[in-house]
């Protein structure tokens, strides 16, 4: 155990460090994804969207209210590397979801 804990506090400390930038960039991708992606897709952003805005207001909450950060934001740390797995899958996987413009055209005529 002891040999495990500094590797984990420093990659939550990562984790928590980027999560603003993470819960940003997963709302702003859920108004890019509308057209250009099918259902499922978008789905997963929601799902990425509301994991990331969970684990970020957790830690703000926190943080606004004193507590201390270490212990009670283990919680949202879960959520966090979720999120994260899920991001990591929807980027390698993005062209698998991609309406094509055969889609297009016959949803069109």
């Amino acid at each position: 155990m002891k040999n495990l804990q500094t590797p984990e506090i420093i990659v939550m400390k990562i984790c928590y460090a980027l999560l603003p930038i993470f819960t940003i960039a997963s709302i702003i991708s859920v108004f890019l994804v509308k057209k250009k992606y099918n259902e499922k897709y978008r789905n997963i952003i929601d799902i990425i969207t509301i994991l990331y805005s969970f684990s970020f207001v957790h830690i703000l909450l926190h943080t606004v209210l004193g507590a201390t950060i270490d212990r009670y934001t283990i919680p949202s740390l879960i959520p966090t590397f979720l999120a994260i797995m899920l991001s990591i899958y929807a980027i390698v996987y993005r062209k698998k979801y991609k309406i094509n413009n055969i889609e297009k055209s016959k949803k069109g005529e």
